[in-house]
């Protein structure tokens, strides 16, 4: 299972959102960690289910108080570009990834 151990950012489109998969987010009373995410478009939305980890519309604070839930985070967004089919300009896609997230005091082994 990928462990996250400090503030990073992570491409959208290489995020794993498979049913047996969660990320494990390292934090400690003084130190949260920030999950950034990033693509090739626009993040459009992060949302946590359950809340409260402070989401803003292209990332997520995980603390202490948050350690032992898991969270599944929605992150809707849009790939850059227009899909051209011939004389045909296609809308862009706008996928969604739902990834989870678990805090915890340590990665497990």
């Amino acid at each position: 299972m990928p462990c996250i151990t400090a503030n990073t950012t992570l491409p959208v489109e290489t995020l794993d959102d498979g049913a047996t998969t969660i990320y494990f987010v390292v934090v400690s009373s003084t130190t949260p960690v920030t999950i950034v995410f990033s693509c090739d478009g626009t993040i459009t939305s992060v949302t946590n289910n359950p809340s409260p980890p402070r989401a803003t519309n292209n990332s997520i604070t995980f603390t202490a108080a948050h350690i032992g839930q898991t969270f599944t985070t929605t992150v809707e967004y849009t790939e850059s570009g227009e899909h051209q089919s011939g004389d045909h300009v296609n809308p862009l896609e706008t996928p969604t990834k739902l990834p989870k997230f678990k805090p915890v005091t340590s990665c497990p082994s």
